[in-house]
């Protein structure tokens, strides 16, 4: 089969440049942003670069030849099969999970923050430290 550039066009890519300047780490919100950046359906191709555009914010990006080192197309997912559906739902309440439990550490930090506000440490008991986190909650 004879490829050429326009075999991208429609298709859902991740485009691989040289460099870029921007850290997005290695947590969630940094692959999602490598993501909405780099990832997207192939508007146009012109001499100049590849113009895609992110499925899920409708955002344009723009990448020129002379930084792109690979184009890359992606398997996209029918959301509708049972197995993914499965597979969304467990990943959905993990990242529930996950939330939970990062909302109870940050209800945790306030009620040390707020204990240590206090003028007399030795009046505090874990009861008084657990009224606190139940108010913060609120």
């Amino acid at each position: 089969m004879d490829y050429s550039l326009e075999f991208f066009l429609g298709k859902i890519v991740t485009i691989l440049t040289s460099r870029t300047s921007r850290d997005f780490g290695s947590d969630k919100i940094g692959i999602t942003h490598f993501s909405n950046y780099f990832t997207g359906r192939v508007g146009q191709i012109d001499s100049t670069g590849i113009w895609i555009i992110q499925e899920r914010t409708g955002n344009v990006s723009y990448f020129a030849w002379n930084w792109i080192v690979g184009v890359c197309e992606e398997l996209v997912v029918d959301e509708s099969h049972p197995t993914v559906q499965k597979a969304l739902e467990r990943v959905e309440k993990e990242r529930e999970a996950k939330a939970k439990e990062q909302e109870e550490m940050a209800a945790f930090r306030r009620a040390q923050e707020a204990m240590m506000q206090q003028p007399d440490l030795t009046e505090l008991s874990v009861e008084k430290l657990g009224q606190v986190i139940k108010e913060k909650k609120r």
